[in-house]
């Protein structure tokens, strides 16, 4: 008996693997989707954390400015205007702190600057500097004022202590120390009085980042510590900063008007400041939408380099001062 043996025909064959490439096609067009998503929402994550961490630790240290042990001391010397003296270069910011203008004594304890085209870089469009008397503690009645983490009191002894800043300080602040390690001649250790701290964003070739400056001084001037002028990276990936001031001109404690630094008419006369930090991902090619601008204050602004495909997020704080 003979058995007829019959394959498969090339018209199959055909039909079988077109079958097989679609379904091949398909499964790969999945994973591929599956990957981008995943990378997009990671590179999400990274900006999301950066940015948080960033308006917190900027907030944290710009609600320090202005601040003074005794506003209302009124002594030589020790008085507001004396405290924030005329610095011309605060921790290398290229901004002025000035003196106040009779008849007026408010002194100026933050200033910025801006600049369209950027100053260093394209990204660095706006520099803040602003500065502060530093903690001091409870117990401290002397009249020479000294930090917290300087100063403690056990009946008439005095001594210094071994921590070297204050435990409030933030990556920025931390970069210079609460203390030098001398005395006055009446044997109290002596404390840097006024810490100025400058916000810019920096490049150095490995890409924008969100990087500060910052600076010891003792009431005469004389600097104590400045992280041998060197800057601190805090976040990178920084597309953009932009500051607002809220100026107070009536003096009732309120903004108001929200302005950037070439339009502020009287900086003692500034309540708030208003910061938006733009990041960038770092990773490129993972928009699938359009990201070729973001928003500040209503107003659309181009990104500086829209063919990388970037994910752009825009973080804003408002951050009340002392008065």
């Amino acid at each position: 008996m003979k058995h007829q043996q019959r394959g498969f025909t090339l018209l199959e064959l055909l039909i079988t693997l077109l079958l097989s490439s679609l379904l091949i096609a398909a499964v790969s067009e999945v994973f591929l989707q599956s990957r981008k998503s995943f990378t997009k929402q990671q590179a999400l994550s990274e900006i999301v954390e950066d940015g948080r961490y960033a308006v917190e630790m900027m907030a944290q240290e710009i609600r320090r400015a202005g601040f003074l042990v005794n506003p209302r001391r009124t002594d030589a010397g020790f008085a507001p205007a004396d405290m924030f003296a005329a610095d011309a270069n605060p921790a290398n910011s290229g901004i002025a702190f000035l003196a106040p203008i009779p008849p007026s004594t408010a002194p100026e304890f933050i200033r910025g600057d801006v600049s369209a085209g950027g100053f260093g870089n394209s990204h660095d469009l706006n520099h803040l500097v602003f500065r502060y008397q530093l903690d001091p503690s409870g117990n401290c009645s002397d009249p020479i004022y000294h930090s917290k983490a300087e100063c403690n009191e056990n009946g008439d002894t005095w001594t210094a202590d071994p921590i070297d800043t204050d435990p409030g300080n933030t990556p920025c602040s931390a970069q210079v120390g609460d203390q030098n390690g001398s005395t006055y001649p009446n044997g109290k250790p002596r404390a840097a009085y006024i810490k100025n701290i400058y916000f810019f964003v920096n490049d150095t070739g490995d890409g924008p980042s969100l990087s500060c400056r910052a600076e010891s001084k003792l009431r005469d001037g004389t600097i104590i510590d400045n992280n041998g002028g060197l800057s601190l990276p805090l976040v990178s990936n920084v597309e953009a900063m932009y500051i607002l001031y809220g100026e107070d001109p009536d003096a009732d404690n309120s903004a108001n008007r929200y302005v950037s630094a070439d339009a502020v008419v009287n900086w003692p006369a500034v309540v708030s400041v208003r910061i938006y930090l733009v990041l960038m991902s770092e990773a490129t090619n993972v928009a699938t939408a359009d990201t070729s601008t973001y928003q500040i204050e209503g107003q659309s602004i181009n990104v500086l380099n829209p063919n990388e495909r970037r994910l752009y997020r825009v973080f804003t704080t408002t951050v009340a001062l002392r008065k």
